[in-house]
């Protein structure tokens, strides 16, 4: 598929199956098994993708996992800093992304990140940012 100057691809990353009440709440069964027929234990197929686009020289990957999510950017001269290093905005929103797809994930929302810096990344090359909710309740995750 083509979004603007980006051609964005699905990778298909995994598979699971998942309660289809949950999935679908209040809706009743009989509408949504029609286009996602459960199994014996009311489970539907559901399929994890991860985001690649691609475009104007630049490539992005984004995936969000059960409870966890990866996200790569590559450094261009837009993303640098008077340094020549990669800006610390653009690190983490990295970061940041990652962190809301990760917690994301389960449907409640993002409460709180804990973000370290280990290293400076230099002008050039792929950015890497990896999230894990690593705590969560019915309203909020962390």
């Amino acid at each position: 598929m083509k979004l603007g100057e980006f051609e964005i691809k699905a990778v298909e990353t995994g598979r699971f199956r998942l309660d289809g009440g949950a999935m679908f709440g209040v809706v009743p069964k009989v509408l949504w098994s029609r286009t996602n027929p459960a199994d014996e234990s009311n489970r539907i197929a559901m399929a994890m993708r991860a985001l690649y686009l691609e475009g104007n020289g630049r490539r992005l990957l984004i995936d969000g996992g059960s409870g966890t999510a990866t996200v790569a950017l590559t450094i261009a001269q837009p993303h640098l800093n008077f340094n020549g290093t990669c800006h610390g905005g653009v690190i983490f929103a990295l970061a940041d992304t990652a962190f809301g797809l990760a917690s994301n994930s389960h449907g409640v929302i993002a409460a709180g990140i804990d973000a370290r810096f280990l290293l400076r990344i230099a002008g050039s090359g792929i950015a890497c940012s990896a999230g894990a909710c690593i705590a969560r309740c019915r309203r909020r995750a962390t």
